[in-house]
């Protein structure tokens, strides 16, 4: 089983925890809709990746079976230890090539989307690093590190990356700070500051930034501003993945010139056409000034989404780890469900007019397939009264929208 998977509890002990220490010391390093997102999307990463991983493993699986070099003993603690070093420093340079080049930054910047610092953010992951970032690691398939290995060590590298993603650990020793990553660090490479930009990209081992100068330590003048410049301002974690792909193929589609219809997907990260930039102009954040993006909800709703997201997280981990015996067709059927209900949900935090609509569908879907799934007479009736539940909840706070949410509404489709 996916190591990842395995360490999901204690992602979410630890997220617990920085959430009361927040609440309690008053730091406000979360927004609820904010959390809720970067949450939501690292679950559609993972389940993504039990279909489109499936591909980018079998090619390494190949490479290694016909082309290693060497073979290393999966029983010796050397092996282990040199593939967890290779393994960030092939991270390293892909991290890096995802903040140099358009499309691969499409799929990275789906990590940086959030205005937030704090232990939901390590879990906003992109659902399709796996079209790109594999060509990386295959160096490590001629070395002869096994598939099983690499899985494992990729695996330790993001929990590792996971608990760097916090703002409450300050500066740590230099000598720590000298050799790893640490949430000052990585603080730094999540900033949007001029200064912080395309700086320290290593996993671990910050070494590697050292090297080959893109090390730089967070400022006592400058506090890291989070984000990126070009805001989603959207709280749909599909949409999230799409967005960076949409904007390309609309630069792509507006340019009237056939070769940078070809070349804008392989520039710089940011670069534009020079007539696409005049017909298609664009609005970006400025660090100095950011207003974070939000839209209130009413408590009742607050408390809906999260025990719905609540649902969703177990429904989601419980798939995750029956994912291997599970046929392809229950497979995607589940993972359409789940992505549904996400999106749904998304449309209640954004406040259209018509999401209690679309909502009132998705819990019908939703609890009918949980209903199904035992067929025990109490997880039934429990079902059916969680649906109840829900719809009843649902129906309290957002059966009479108000014009300010037509007015959001509005706003959101005119982004």
């Amino acid at each position: 089983m996916n190591i990842i998977v395995l360490a999901i509890p204690i992602f979410i002990f630890f997220l617990c925890i920085e959430i009361v220490i927040n609440f309690v010391k008053k730091t406000n390093y979360y927004q609820v809709n904010d959390t809720i997102n970067s949450i939501s999307t690292g679950i559609i990463s993972r389940i993504t990746g039990v279909v489109l991983l499936i591909i980018p493993f079998s090619i390494y699986q190949y490479c290694f079976n016909q082309f290693a070099l060497f073979t290393w003993s999966t029983d010796s603690i050397s092996t282990w230890i040199v593939a967890f070093i290779v393994y960030d420093f092939c991270y390293y340079w892909f991290h890096r090539y995802a903040h140099e080049v358009n499309i691969l930054w499409a799929s990275h910047v789906v990590h940086h989307q959030s205005e937030e610092y704090n232990l939901s953010t390590a879990l906003r992951q992109t659902s399709t690093s796996a079209w790109f970032g594999w060509v990386f690691y295959i160096p490590m398939a001629f070395l002869g590190i096994d598939p099983i290995v690499i899985l494992t060590v990729g695996g330790l590298n993001l929990i590792y990356q996971f608990f760097v993603h916090t703002q409450l650990v300050g500066k740590l020793p230099s000598w720590i700070e000298a050799v790893f990553v640490t949430p000052s660090l990585h603080g730094v490479h999540h900033g949007q500051n001029t200064v912080y930009i395309d700086k320290n990209y290593a996993g671990v081992f910050i070494i590697w930034d050292r090297l080959f100068n893109t090390y730089q330590v967070e400022l006592d003048s400058e506090k890291p501003v989070y984000g990126v410049r070009k805001a989603l301002k959207s709280w749909n974690p599909v949409w999230a993945n799409i967005e960076p792909y949409y904007r390309l193929l609309e630069d792509a589609w507006h340019t009237k010139s056939w070769r940078n219809k070809l070349v804008l997907w392989f520039k710089p990260t940011g670069w534009r056409p020079d007539d696409v930039i005049k017909t298609v102009p664009r609005q970006y954040t400025n660090p100095k000034n950011l207003q974070k993006f939000d839209i209130k909800l009413p408590l009742l709703a607050n408390i809906y989404v999260g025990l719905q997201h609540t649902l969703l997280i177990a429904l989601s981990v419980y798939f995750l780890v029956l994912a291997p015996e599970l046929t392809n067709q229950i497979t995607l059927l589940v993972s359409g469900v789940l992505l549904l209900s996400m999106i749904s949900l998304s449309f209640v935090q954004e406040q259209r007019v018509w999401a209690w609509l679309v909502e009132s569908l998705r819990l019908l879907v939703t609890f009918s397939f949980i209903f199904t799934l035992n067929g025990e007479l109490w997880w039934q009736a429990l079902s059916i009264l969680l649906g109840v539940f829900s719809l009843s909840l649902l129906y309290r706070f957002n059966l009479k929208p108000s014009p300010a949410k037509v007015a959001v509404d509005s706003a959101c489709r005119s982004k």
